[in-house]
């Protein structure tokens, strides 16, 4: 059986009311009156929020595209041309905002390259080499073990390529065949500063073959020789490349005159003295490479090693004045050794028909043929066919082979000869590639074959030299310059030649001019950004909106709207307006651009298009603009400079002869920049002098990347300055070592030095200074502009600054959609509260609502069960009643 149910708690089962329904009534009709326009309101609000949210994103796009014409589009060029008479493009060229109108001639004589080099063909990449030793890539060892495979040495070079201070060379296996593959070296990047490539004592380099150990020494165009660059030309030879095996001291030959060189103690600035000290002259420069300042020693007069002397040979080849890279010429040889009837060995007079080959009788006879085949080195297929007559030499025979209807052709020409043990050899006469190849039949006259032996390839024809290295070299207006890349962009302010094709003597033109088209279609992205705003403002106010006929949001944009149609501040003459250049707006308050009435503008007046749209600033001789920011208004300011800033300097001093140490360890001077953070020690030692003393200081300061620099003052003072200006250039100075004898002798004064900042006012109104930099203070009408003078003394000047119309579009909004205090920010926080407070007022409403339907039930059962309870006492008065009346009767 069921739980029964308490009286009264079933909804009319005494009362016969459906009082349940009645609660539900009486609720939805308090929730509409007081939860429903709360609720309602809530969502409104949120859709305010996302309104304003979309609005600013689409203001924001105005503002961008206002900003990108108030400052580059109206300074936008295009470079067009590049292309010779043929169409061909020869270079082609890209223009910034930097650029001067103009037009420029070009010739480009050669385009950059990067150095490769190749070895030798070698069976296998995987198979031990069995060679041990080293040598040395752009300066750095490379060590090699005897298990060491071709595909190890690969690795070894790339590990090197890595870091801090790579070597900018790469290397990887070519597989030439199904069993062959040979070593490929390459720079990283262009220009004639590729590949150094030093041997060891052992050759390994020769042994790949990418080397030539003997190949003679090389020179400039000048006629003279430039070494290999080094790290420093202060250290010795040896040190710096970490050479484990020495060569001994010996002698080289500079000019016609010897010269002493000891790797082991001698730097590149020891090997010049030397050689400067022998007559010649020679200097030391400091080539870039990879980023790293490098040495190099340039001699005025050729280089080579001593004759016979193959350790003086090794000594050049380590400087740099051999680099072996000379190609290898192909060479044939027949299989067989010749020999004549006495079984010696054959000669240019042996007789064909005496000819044994490898000690078997040729039998040659009359009336037989040596039919010849080939491959010229070219690649061209040559035949040849020699009839016996009985009196025949090897010299008719090697006649045949360099006629020049066989291998003998002026085109690619071959040389065969005799060796002095009978051996057939056939000679490239071009080194480098080549695909020279040889065959001799002898065709009996019985009909039957005989043979003279195979010729095989004895030594493969190859070039080291893949890619020469070169920089390029390009006539500008007259003028050669020459970089290491294929990309110029510092010859012309503004302008990248990007260099295609080299063509010497045919000269091609490049025209700078103002790139209209961007600009016409920044103002067409301009005017679509606005028209996109204007139809959400529409749209959003309109009735039925979701920001139906908000104040706010119409007004923000009227601000903007305004300045479409007023005249623009600070312009004069015929286009003060925006409508004067083809951009209006039509009734329904859309802008409208018409784009032939702006590109005849600008053709015509470029200036004043500029001027109307764009932000202008003009300041007095002495002063850079540096920029503005959108609280920046136009107008006109006076500049008053009243001190200008200085750096930071410290003068000793008057200092004559030489200084005059205290002892070991040397005396010191320490000099920390405060703007890096960077500290120069410097020891002075006996003897020097004040040019020494600078030079040293100067070092330092450029090794350790410092702000700083050393000159001597007017009365032989040293004087130490910032590079910098202001307060915040600081220079503490101190010594180390022998501080009371240097400062005795220098006079300079331990501390901390600093510089002052700028003081002035921009439109009468104090500015902020920071070094040479004077920007308007807050608050001011020329507040963020920003101006650099250099000057040393006071001074007096203006700058006038004019927005133009996109200066003003976009100081309005950047008011409606900047982050932080911005109108659409403002308008949404609002919101948010809003919805935040009504959020919290619908959950009490909620509440309260709960409590009466629960007071309302709980009521409703209290009456069913007093009902129950009566309908109960009526039933059993009715039974007494009923039973007293039966009793009566």
């Amino acid at each position: 059986m069921g739980t029964a149910v308490p009286p009264g708690t079933i909804q009319g089962l005494a009362s016969n009311i459906q009082w349940q329904s009645l609660i539900d009534q009486i609720m939805a009709a308090e929730q509409a009156r007081t939860l429903t326009p709360v609720t309602n309101k809530i969502t409104a609000d949120q859709t305010g929020v996302s309104t304003w949210s979309s609005y600013q994103s689409l203001v924001g796009a105005l503002q961008s595209a206002a900003t990108t014409l108030r400052d580059t589009a109206f300074s936008a060029m295009v470079a067009t041309g590049g292309t010779d008479s043929s169409g061909r493009a020869v270079l082609s060229a890209t223009a910034t905002a930097g650029a001067v109108a103009g037009t420029y001639t070009a010739q480009v004589a050669s385009l950059a390259a990067a150095d490769q080099l190749g070895g030798a063909i070698l069976a296998s990449s995987t198979t031990a080499l069995g060679m041990s030793g080293e040598f040395f890539v752009n300066g750095t060892r490379v060590s090699v073990a005897t298990s060491d495979t071709l595909s190890n040495i690969r690795d070894k070079i790339n590990a090197l390529n890595s870091g801090a201070t790579p070597t900018g060379v790469a290397a990887s296996i070519l597989t030439v065949g199904t069993s062959s593959s040979r070593l490929i070296v390459n720079a990283t990047q262009l220009g004639a500063s590729g590949v150094q490539l030093v041997d060891g004592s052992t050759g390994i380099l020769s042994q790949l073959g990418i080397v030539d150990g003997n190949a003679p020494t090389t020179t400039t165009a000048a006629g003279g020789a430039q070494s290999y660059r080094l790290q420093n030309s202060t250290t010795a030879v040896a040190t710096l490349l970490g050479m484990t095996s020495v060569p001994a001291a010996t002698s080289i030959i500079v000019g016609n005159t010897t010269v002493s060189i000891n790797l082991a103690t001698d730097s590149l600035a020891t090997i010049r003295a030397n050689i400067v000290a022998a007559g010649v002259s020679a200097t030391l420069s400091t080539p870039t490479y990879n980023g790293t300042a490098m040495s190099e020693l340039d001699v005025a007069a050729p280089v080579s090693a001593v004759a016979g002397n193959a350790v003086s040979q090794r000594i050049v080849q380590v400087l740099g004045f051999s680099t072996g890279r000379t190609a290898v010429t192909q060479v044939l040889a027949n299989s067989s050794v010749w020999t004549d009837s006495s079984n010696i060995a054959a000669t240019t007079a042996t007789a064909l028909s005496a000819l044994k080959v490898a000690g078997t009788a040729a039998n040659l006879a009359v009336g037989d043929s040596i039919v010849l085949s080939g491959t010229r080195g070219d690649g061209v297929a040559v035949s040849k066919t020699i009839t016996l007559n009985g009196t025949e030499t090897v010299q008719t025979l090697l006649s045949a082979v360099n006629a020049t209807d066989f291998l003998g052709s002026t085109t690619r020409s071959a040389t065969a000869t005799i060796s002095s043990n009978g051996t057939l050899m056939v000679t490239d006469g071009t080194a480098g590639s080549s695909q020279l190849a040889m065959s001799m039949v002898v065709q009996k006259a019985n009909g039957t074959t005989a043979s003279l032996g195979q010729v095989v390839t004895q030594t493969t024809g190859y070039n080291r030299e893949l890619t020469h290295g070169s920089n390029a070299n390009v006539s500008i207006d007259g003028t050669m310059i020459t970089r290491t890349t294929n990309t110029i962009s510092d010859a012309i302010p503004g302008l990248t030649l990007n260099l295609l094709a080299a063509e010497p003597g045919t000269p091609v033109t490049v025209t700078v001019a103002p790139d209209t088209n961007t600009t016409v279609n920044d103002v067409r992205l301009f005017v679509s950004a606005y028209n996109a705003a204007a139809t959400f403002v529409q749209t959003q106010t309109a009735k039925g909106g979701s920001l139906a006929f908000n104040v706010s949001l119409r007004s923000s944009l009227r601000s903007i709207t305004q300045q479409l149609v007023a005249n623009v501040p600070g312009t004069t003459g015929t286009l003060t307006n925006p409508s004067s250049v083809g951009v209006s707006l039509d009734k329904t308050g859309q802008m409208q651009l018409d784009a032939t009435a702006l590109t005849a503008a600008l053709s015509s007046n470029p200036t004043g298009v500029a001027a109307l749209f764009a932000r202008t600033v003009t300041t007095s001789a002495g002063l850079t603009y540096l920029s503005d920011t959108s609280s920046t208004q136009t107008g006109t300011f006076a500049v008053n400079v009243t001190s200008a800033a200085t750096q930071a300097t410290l003068t000793g001093s008057g200092f004559t002869g030489t200084y005059s140490g205290s002892g070991t360890p040397p005396d010191q001077l320490v000099i920390t920049d405060n703007s890096t953070v960077h500290t120069a020690y410097v020891s002075l030692v006996n003897g020097d002098t004040l040019t020494t003393i600078l030079g040293k200081l100067n070092s330092a300061f450029v090794a350790n990347t410092m702000n700083v620099t050393a000159q001597a003052g007017a009365g032989g003072q040293v004087v130490i300055t910032s590079t910098a200006y202001g307060s915040a250039a600081k220079i503490n100075f101190s010594y180390g070592y022998g501080a009371t004898n240097a400062q005795a002798q220098l006079g300079l004064v331990p501390g901390l030095i600093s510089g002052t900042d700028i003081v002035g006012t921009i439109g009468g109104v104090a500015a902020v200074g920071v070094g040479q930099h004077l920007t308007g203070a807050n608050g001011s009408p020329a507040a963020g502009l920003a101006l650099l003078y250099t000057g040393t003394t006071a001074y007096t000047g203006q700058v006038v600054h004019t927005l133009g119309l996109t200066g003003g579009i976009a100081s309005a909004a950047d008011f409606i959609a900047r982050s932080g205090d911005g109108l659409t920010v403002t308008m949404t926080t609002a919101l948010q509260a809003e919805i935040s407070a009504l959020t919290q007022r619908s959950s009490d409403i909620q509440a309260r609502i709960a409590i009466h339907r629960a007071t309302l039930t709980s009521q409703f059962i209290k009456m069913e069960a007093a009902l129950s309870t009566l309908q109960s006492q009526q039933a059993a008065l009715l039974s007494q009643i009923t039973t007293l009346q039966s009793t009566t009767k």
